[in-house]
C-alpha cells in the first residue's frame, strides 16, 4: 500500500497479511474532496487498522492525527508506519477501545477537524459510533465525520447528523457528515 498524494506522496505503507484496507482509489477520492481544508487540522483516526486515513491526512497538510486502534499488533503497526516516515512528532496512538476513548478525550477538552473511522464490518458499529461522537463534546461546528462501511450494512443516523456527501466504490460505501 502507498500514500496517494500530498507530500508523503509515494511512499510505502506496511499493512497485515490478511487485512482489510482502504484502497488507493477511495483515499484519493476522499483527499480531493477534502483536501481544501486539511492543511493545520486535527484529525481523528478511529478503528485505524494500518493508519492509512490518517497518514494520508498528514500528507495533505494535517498538523495532528490521533489514531485510537483497539488491537496490539495495529498499533504497533501504526507506529512503525509513523517512525518509517519521520513525521512521528504528528502522531500521537492510542491503544484502546474506541468507546472508552471518545468518552476520556471529551472529560481532556479534544477537539477535531475531521474524524475517520472504518470500523469492522459488524451490524450496527456504525450507528453506534454515530450516536457516540454526537454525545461528546469533540466536534465543531466545521468537523467533518468520515464513515467507511459495508453497503451491506444497514446504517441509521443518528438524529442530528446530516449527510454531506455518500458514494459506493464497489461493496465500500464512504459516507461524510457534519452535526447540523
Amino acid at each position: 500500500m502507498y500514500i496517494v498524494a500530498g507530500k508523503l506522496k509515494g511512499r510505502k505503507l506496511k499493512v497485515l497479511k490478511g487485512m482489510r484496507v482502504v484502497e488507493a482509489r477511495v483515499r484519493k477520492a476522499l483527499y480531493d474532496l477534502l483536501a481544501e481544508n486539511m492543511p493545520g487540522s486535527v484529525v481523528l483516526d478511529i478503528f485505524a487498522g494500518s493508519g492509512s486515513l490518517g497518514i494520508e491526512a498528514v500528507s495533505w497538510g494535517a498538523k495532528k492525527v490521533v489514531f485510537v486502534e483497539k488491537t496490539g499488533r495495529n498499533s504497533r503497526l501504526i507506529q512503525d508506519n509513523c517512525k518509517r516516515l519521520d513525521c512521528a512528532a504528528e502522531f500521537s496512538v492510542f491503544q484502546e477501545d474506541v468507546f472508552s476513548f471518545l468518552k476520556h478525550s471529551a472529560s481532556e477538552k479534544y477537539y477535531f477537524d475531521y474524524i475517520f473511522f472504518d470500523p469492522p464490518y459488524k451490524e450496527n458499529i456504525l450507528t453506534k459510533t454515530l450516536k457516540s461522537l454526537a454525545g461528546y463534546d469533540i466536534l465543531t461546528p466545521q468537523t467533518f465525520v468520515v464513515s467507511l462501511g459495508s453497503v451491506r450494512e444497514s446504517l441509521e443516523i443518528a438524529k442530528g447528523w446530516q449527510r454531506v456527501f455518500v458514494r459506493c466504490y464497489g461493496d465500500r460505501q464512504v459516507m461524510i457528515l457534519k452535526m447540523r
